[in-house]
């Protein structure tokens, strides 16, 4: 099956291909927490959603770029995004084809607000990408400075609450094939902050979704978006 027939294009940096990939793949980094001898420590299960505010919810939208392919559709991804994040009481930011600078700056003064009337963080990045690396309007940068300056103490009033990133973007240049299933085969923790009584890792609450497994490319429609982010919003 050819991509041009079903109008499928992929969120690489390459434009080759021909299957589609359906898969998500979940990395969320919350190892259980180190008890300190001889202090009883009580740990909830669910997030603390009582505070005054739901929470900084900021889209990274790439659509155009210095010297890449332009990703028709990603302002649908968009648009749908900020009509569902604005109906659950986010704060809402949205930024379009920022260059590395100004993306890491965003990121850097957004960390360095005051969170502690928020329940969580949501980052939603929707752009071009390789294997461990995306793409700003400019240049590539690693996926893991989306969320280094929220680990630990770098963020202190966000310790204890989720921090949520989503990314619609390529992981490499695979293609998955998929398997196929007979209609049988179908089928239609987190915890408070308590300082001073236990320890926690400085990945802790940390859930990073992609749109595609590590090594594969993640697939969008020009006129209609991609697969992972109406999907996303559906079970928000």
């Amino acid at each position: 099956m050819d991509s041009s027939s079903t109008g499928h294009i992929v969120d690489s940096a390459y434009d080759d291909g021909n299957i589609p990939s359906n898969q998500i793949s979940i990395a969320a980094h919350d190892a259980p927490r180190q008890h300190i001898p001889n202090e009883e420590v009580t740990l909830s299960e669910e997030y603390d959603i009582s505070h005054g505010r739901r929470g900084m919810a900021i889209i990274l939208n790439h659509e155009n770029f210095e010297l890449m392919n332009k990703r028709e559709g990603s302002t649908i991804d968009r648009d749908t995004a900020v009509a569902v994040l604005t109906n659950l009481q986010f704060d809402v930011r949205v930024y379009n084809d920022l260059p590395s600078g100004r993306l890491f700056g965003e990121l850097k003064r957004l960390a360095d607000e005051d969170h502690t009337e928020s329940d969580c963080l949501l980052v939603m990045v929707m752009t071009h990408g390789d294997e461990d690396v995306l793409y700003a309007y400019d240049r590539p940068y690693s996926v893991d400075r989306l969320w280094e300056h929220f680990m630990g103490n770098a963020c202190p009033t966000l310790l204890g609450k989720p921090k949520l990133f989503f990314i619609q973007a390529c992981r490499g240049r695979a293609f998955d094939k998929g398997v196929k299933l007979g209609c049988s085969d179908l089928d239609s923790d987190c915890h408070v902050f308590e300082p001073h009584k236990y320890t926690i890792p400085t990945t802790a609450d940390l859930l990073v979704m992609y749109s595609s497994y590590k090594g594969h490319v993640s697939w969008r429609n020009p006129r209609g978006g991609s697969w992972f982010i109406p999907a996303l919003c559906v079970e928000f």
